[in-house]
């Protein structure tokens, strides 16, 4: 049985690699050390930031060096079993409001957050990109979340940019939150794929150039109701009510 005491780690690239031992950050090392306070030989769950876990026992070696044995192989988590991977694009929202929303996207298991920058985007860019922060808030989520995805993090792109690669790529269920669009009910029929793009505009709404080429690109128009919404907030509503199922 899966244990809630949760470590991550990076598997090997080579699937033909032995797992017999796998390292552990240094991060995950002080976590298991002195936030969990772990013996050697205690049982963990270790999480591989895609979504997959495995068993393991917790190894002390000299010093502060840890290192963990699996004890059986890397699955699914069951609470994503049969759900749809999400890639989420919405411009970044402004101050601590990003930090709520990379945490949120991460507890709802979203599989991807694209920066995208509109016409109407209020953060731009400026200079390089630093996703430090975001990704420690996100894996702390997806810990407790006990899924152990951390969402990829990508962009900025402008938007133009991210709609010609989302044509360009396979096939997916297509979503851009709009006042006049389908019901969810109607949208998750349309979309029984594994895959669906969903996509928020800024607050001041995408302009009607940017909508009609989502809807050129394939995008369906979403209704989240009849209110206004942040970004995060309109973000979050999406991601929930497109992360059913129709079964």
């Amino acid at each position: 049985m899966a244990t809630q005491r949760r470590l991550f780690v990076l598997r090997p690239a080579d699937p033909a690699a032995s797992l017999a031992s796998l390292p552990l950050s240094d991060d995950e090392q002080h976590y298991a050390r002195h936030v969990l306070r772990l013996t050697d030989g205690d049982a963990v769950t270790l999480a591989d930031g895609t979504g997959h876990l495995a068993e393991a026992v917790l190894r002390l070696g000299p010093g502060k060096h840890c290192a963990v044995e699996p004890t059986g192989p890397f699955e699914r988590a069951p609470s994503l079993h049969n759900s749809p991977e999400l890639v989420l694009a919405c411009p970044m929202p402004k101050g601590e409001r990003a930090d709520w929303m990379a945490e949120k996207v991460a507890e709802l298991g979203v599989y991807a957050w694209v920066w995208v920058v509109c016409d109407r985007s209020v953060v731009r860019p400026k200079g390089t990109h630093k996703p430090e922060r975001m990704l420690r808030l996100m894996r702390a989520a997806a810990r407790q979340a006990r899924h152990g995805r951390i969402p990829k993090l990508l962009g900025p792109i402008p938007l133009m940019d991210h709609l010609g690669e989302v044509q360009a790529g396979p096939p997916s269920g297509r979503f851009v939150a709009d006042a006049e669009g389908m019901s969810a009910a109607d949208a998750l029929s349309a979309a029984p794929g594994a895959v669906r793009q969903l996509l928020i505009g800024p607050e001041g709404g995408l302009t009607p150039d940017e909508l009609r080429a989502a809807q050129g690109a394939g995008y369906g128009r979403l209704t989240l109701g009849p209110h206004i919404l942040r970004v995060e907030t309109a973000a979050i509503a999406c991601t929930v009510l497109m992360s059913q199922t129709t079964r």
